[in-house]
């Protein structure tokens, strides 16, 4: 089976958009001050009101989770990538039409990318910026990659913090300051990263963004790369909330990483029962392990 996830966008949205799906990172906890939850809350939900879908990391717990809750609910196609270990903890999400169940967080990571037009990074901690440098590093080497490749907008939520400074003003000075100013990044490449005040801000550079043609590597006009995931099983339906269908995937890139997979997670009772039964046997409620 080949699943075409470029394919399975909002019906709603404008066919000549580029931008349909965005990938949303944030902090796996809420925050020392209701604000942070508020913008997470607004994001979400002014992605889905203007037919965005977004994908991210599963997970039911701060930032990361209410963006989605809210874009969900807002009408979006929300895709959770979750690594096989988080989803035998039982921290999968029901707010999410498809859940892709991985290896581990470099797969993850790299799904992300593959299956978004752009990033979004509110407000989050150390994985946050993990995954800021695997987009920024996406992008550095797409020109040797693929030259016909196209490059991945970057949007921050620089909003204010409650000391009335904003979030993501420190990153943006060493973007400029140090790494493009002391000739370790090119300036190019650092304008592809867009710091916006609120999410206001955040839609208006999408749309922005979608008025114009696809940032391609290295100036060749292209179609948008469609993402083929091959051989991907559907493992079981079950029922998100408000009582949609929710597709669970498995994803192994290759036999070397499923074999791994197999000898790490082998003793996990969720484990079992993903690898070990046909789709058909699968209870509904096997991510709870």
């Amino acid at each position: 089976m080949q699943e075409h996830f470029r394919q399975a966008h909002s019906e709603n949205a404008p066919s000549d958009r580029w931008i349909k799906t965005v990938a949303t990172y944030g902090g796996s906890r809420p925050g020392n001050h209701p604000i942070f939850m508020e913008a997470a809350r607004e994001l979400g939900t002014e992605l889905g009101k203007n037919n965005f879908d977004i994908v991210y990391g599963g997970g039911k717990t701060g930032i990361m989770s209410c963006i989605a809750e809210s874009a969900y609910k807002a009408g979006a196609l929300v895709t959770a990538v979750i690594p096989e270990f988080f989803v035998n903890g039982g921290h999968s999400t029901d707010y999410a039409q498809r859940v892709i169940i991985v290896p581990n967080m470099h797969i993850r990571k790299q799904l992300f990318i593959a299956l978004s037009q752009a990033s979004i990074y509110a407000p989050g901690g150390s994985g946050t910026i993990d995954e800021i440098g695997d987009v920024g590093v996406s992008n550095d080497v797409m020109p040797y990659e693929n030259p016909e490749g196209v490059l991945m907008p970057e949007i921050f939520l620089n909003m204010l913090k409650p000391s009335g400074k904003k979030f993501y003003s420190p990153l943006q000075e060493w973007f400029y300051d140090s790494a493009v100013g002391c000739g370790f990044a090119a300036e190019e490449r650092i304008a592809l990263k867009s710091f916006v005040d609120d999410v206001p801000g955040v839609i208006a550079r999408l749309e922005m963004l979608n008025q114009q043609p696809p940032l391609i590597a290295k100036g060749l006009q292209s179609k948008h790369p469609e993402v083929q995931i091959n051989g991907l099983p559907v493992l079981a339906t079950s029922k998100a909330a408000d009582g949609q269908t929710q597709q669970i995937f498995r994803y192994y890139p290759d036999k070397h990483t499923r074999k791994i997979f197999q000898e790490k997670y082998a003793h996990l009772p969720a484990f079992e029962k993903i690898i070990n039964q046909e789709p058909a046997q699968l209870p509904l409620d096997f991510r709870a392990g």
